[in-house]
């Protein structure tokens, strides 16, 4: 890069340094008189910017990467400015914009979140409506909205611009701890999680865990947020499921995925007892992780301690983390481990009717009768079936509510489990 530098100056090919110390000093002196914008596309590091900057206080770098850059801040004076991911409405006006049918804005919009509102992607998408017609372009949104497509239509051909390329350029750099770290978050069903959370996936302590996130955060393969939360749009986590089946064995997968499972149930726990404490009437029973059994659910024993000092921390845990907790118990009542979304409902039944919850509630409460039938847990799954017959009478569906009834009376006749107390259901 220096020699082309030099040599776009007006130096003689063989006038050329050998050291690069030289080049960057020649460039320096022929650069110092001169006034010029010099623009640096995808540096690697500080380092290889270093010795490409000019000797002028009137000239100017532009320098865009993926790297962490901050060196250049810290001693040569640069600005750092970062740049986000496009707005709606940015991503909406670059679509179909200018060239080619237009779609309607709400397929815009659309396709604007598939690409996760990344610049890169979005003008990949907007070249590739050039080619569809008004009919034929909800199609590709189906195809874009398909994980196991997305980066494939994306691909735009040429390797230089390829999201899947740019996305490496950032894992080349990363530390061997790091890029786990990256790979494993890709196989977690949540986009959204806190850092203890991102520990316990990866089975790392807490000060490691922060390392990473860290050195992913300056890599921008992820974005940490003040809250101690960590999140990724889908491309990237596309990305990183695609290394990890490349690269992890399905066991370390799959036990990441169990260590999260155990992580975050025993995190419920802990919230639903403190938010619980007042209520003299609560059992201990009524909020603890049940012992292992035949469900398979992990001895309390076996899982770090956690605790809320105050209940309304752990009425905001659980309000922010109710739809990571979905997410993951619709993942385990597919693949396992099914003990997590019985034990999830069970331990969130009383919280989640007590304020209405009822869309979560139902969430989990089917994800729990799936797993429950899965193992062959009729107990698990008559209960769960009360749970899906108990929102449906909160939203006064009494028609649907009739056949998870019947559902859990033939369950626990099964299982000679009484249906109600005699006291009936509470209302």
């Amino acid at each position: 890069m220096l020699a082309w530098f030099l040599i776009a100056l007006g130096v003689d090919a063989a006038g050329v340094p050998a050291s690069r110390a030289e080049r960057s000093s020649l460039l320096r002196s022929l650069t110092s008189s001169r006034r010029m914008l010099i623009v640096l596309d995808n540096a690697r590091d500080a380092d290889q910017v270093r010795p490409l900057l000019p000797g002028s206080p009137r000239s100017a770098v532009l320098v865009t990467s993926r790297a962490d850059l901050r060196p250049l801040v810290l001693h040569d004076g640069a600005h750092q400015l970062t740049v986000p991911l496009m707005s709606p409405a940015e991503s909406r006006a670059l679509l179909g914009g200018t060239r080619g049918p237009r779609p309607s804005e709400e397929l815009r919009d659309s396709l604007a979140e598939a690409c996760s509102h990344l610049p890169l992607a979005l003008r990949i998408m907007d070249e590739r409506l050039r080619l569809e017609t008004v009919e034929t372009a909800p199609a590709l949104l189906r195809d874009l909205q398909d994980e196991r497509l997305r980066l494939d239509l994306l691909d735009s051909g040429d390797e230089a611009t390829s999201v899947r390329t740019v996305f490496s350029w950032s894992c080349q750099r990363l530390s061997t701890s790091s890029a786990r770290l990256f790979r494993l978050l890709g196989t977690a069903p949540a986009r959204w999680l806190d850092v203890p959370a991102v520990a316990a996936l990866a089975g790392l302590g807490p000060a490691e865990a922060r390392r990473g996130i860290e050195e992913l955060d300056r890599a921008w393969l992820l974005e940490s947020l003040e809250t101690d939360h960590v999140r990724q749009h889908d491309l990237l986590r596309d990305y990183a499921a695609e290394l990890a089946e490349e690269q992890e064995s399905p066991e370390e997968i799959r036990a990441a995925f169990d260590r999260l499972c155990s992580h975050l149930l025993t995190v419920t726990a802990a919230a639903v007892r403190s938010v619980t404490r007042p209520q003299a009437s609560e059992s201990a029973e009524a909020v603890e992780p049940a012992e292992p059994g035949a469900s398979g659910a992990p001895a309390a024993s076996s899982r770090p301690a956690e605790r809320f000092d105050d209940p309304q921390a752990a009425e905001d845990w659980l309000a922010r983390t109710i739809d990571t907790l979905a997410l993951v118990a619709d993942r385990a009542a597919d693949t396992g481990p099914r003990w997590f979304p019985t034990e999830l409902a069970r331990l969130l039944d009383r919280h989640l009717d007590d304020r209405r919850q009822l869309d979560c509630a139902h969430r989990l409460h089917r994800a729990s009768a799936t797993a429950a039938r899965r193992i062959g847990e009729l107990e698990a799954e008559a209960h769960a079936e009360l749970g899906l017959a108990v929102v449906a009478l909160r939203r006064s569906r009494r028609s649907e509510a009739e056949p998870h009834l019947e559902r859990a009376m033939a369950l626990l006749e099964e299982v000679h489990d009484p249906v109600w107390p005699e006291t009936g259901p509470s209302s």
